[in-house]
């Protein structure tokens, strides 16, 4: 089973039945941290500039979900704007389904008791409900231990979303990557995962 599917268990709870549909990538795959840890790990195809496998509708190196009916997102490259290199990922509301994610896992035995900020550029084109942004998630032991988003709502050109956590010592795994909660166009691109140093005390 690949690690990735934890965030979506995340997202299964956090909704009313049914579950999400997963649109699964054979190149999408967990990254384990190496203990110790002297440099964040690494996201796969970060600026979405690998070219899409065909037969699948999740960009290369990350795994794409959606509320119930995969068909209510599309999730595709677009080399019309980018905020880095020469194209971005669209994601497009195209049903009725509340929501849609495209994240990347990790193993976080190397992050715990250090802080870490994951940031991604965002673009928005008549978003509405909760908004587009960064998405995050850390858990455990079969438990969340910490769930954030950062949202822009509406029209607005691209971005950059952060957030900064510290990774908890029961920490399993450290899921990233964006989100469109809502109606309309958004567009994600060089997302980024660094490493900010030990807990202050530590």
């Amino acid at each position: 089973m690949r690690i990735a599917l934890a965030a979506i268990g995340f997202l299964a709870a956090a909704c009313a039945a049914p579950g999400p549909t997963v649109l699964p990538d054979p190149m999408a795959r967990a990254n384990p941290a190496s203990p110790p840890t002297t440099a964040a790990p690494v996201i796969g195809n970060a600026g979405f500039e690998t070219d899409f496998v065909a037969g699948r509708s999740c960009p290369p190196r990350w795994s794409c979900s959606v509320h119930a009916d995969g068909s209510s997102f599309r999730f595709a490259p677009d080399s019309t704007t980018a905020s880095e290199g020469v194209r971005s990922l669209l994601l497009e509301r195209v049903g009725r389904e509340p929501w849609a994610t495209v994240t990347q896992s990790f193993k976080a035995e190397g992050l715990r008791g250090k802080r870490v900020r994951f940031s991604i550029a965002v673009r928005a084109q008549g978003v509405d409900g909760e908004g587009a942004g960064a998405w995050l998630l850390l858990n455990g032991g079969g438990q969340v231990l910490d769930h954030q988003v950062r949202r822009l709502v509406g029209t607005g050109d691209w971005r950059r979303h952060e957030i900064e956590v510290l990774v908890p010592a029961n920490a399993e795994y450290l899921s990233v990557g964006g989100t469109l909660e809502g109606g309309g166009r958004a567009w994600f691109d060089d997302a980024r995962l660094e490493l900010l140093g030990p807990a202050p005390g530590r």
